[in-house]
């Protein structure tokens, strides 16, 4: 049932994101899991995918070290954690900012709702940039600013650039959207809170990137 729920949730971000709210009858971290496990499970598959072949293996003793199995487990556990850590950390953020732009009393389980439903725009973000990388054999092909310019010869602002992604702008507003009419207001308010809030994420996203870059050099 709760599955249920949580895939009819992730529908309604594609088509009807003011739906999203009739899914508040699940519980947050049911849904939450099933996104968390969805965008880690397609992401490793097209990671994988784009790779195109496994790497040599390598037996020392009698552990194979890089085995297709090992590979698969490190990039699954390594996006399992990556992909959780970003739903929680952008929950926190609409809730925060959502809050003080609307004044209105949401909760984290409401926001992680939302966020998790819109989860599906990201691994069809993924799905569109690995087919990118295929087709121009490049890892700079993408729907982001960071086609823009050279990473070898902009070292420090490639990775800012990179922030800008059409569907992060796009996932934002549907979480926007389900979040203020959830609430009762008018939809139009989702798309001020969703682009004020990835205004913000790409703000902090970019000074994160060029600090490191920074560093490094």
């Amino acid at each position: 049932m709760q599955i249920t729920i949580a895939l009819r949730a992730m529908w309604h971000a594609l088509v009807a994101p003011w739906r999203v709210s009739e899914a508040n009858e699940a519980r947050p971290v049911a849904l939450f899991a099933v996104a968390v496990l969805f965008v880690a499970v397609l992401a490793t598959t097209m990671t994988l995918a784009e790779m195109g072949n496994v790497p040599q293996q390598h037996v020392e003793g009698n552990v194979d070290l890089s085995s297709p199995q090992r590979h698969v487990t490190a990039a699954l556990g390594f996006l399992l954690m990556i992909t959780t850590v970003q739903i929680l950390s952008l929950s926190g953020l609409f809730l925060v900012l959502c809050r003080f732009l609307t004044d209105e009393s949401y909760t984290f389980g409401r926001t992680l709702i939302a966020v998790s439903a819109a989860s599906v725009i990201k691994v069809i973000g993924i799905g569109v940039d690995t087919i990118l990388h295929v087709v121009f054999h490049t890892t700079r092909a993408g729907m982001n600013a960071g086609v823009l310019v050279d990473p070898a010869s902009h070292p420090i602002l490639y990775p800012v650039l990179v922030q800008v992604d059409l569907f992060d702008c796009w996932r934002y507003i549907v979480i926007g959207i389900a979040l203020t009419t959830g609430a009762g207001l008018h939809h139009r308010f989702g798309y001020v809170v969703g682009l004020i809030v990835w205004i913000v994420a790409v703000l902090l996203l970019a000074g994160a990137a060029l600090v490191n870059g920074i560093l490094t050099l």
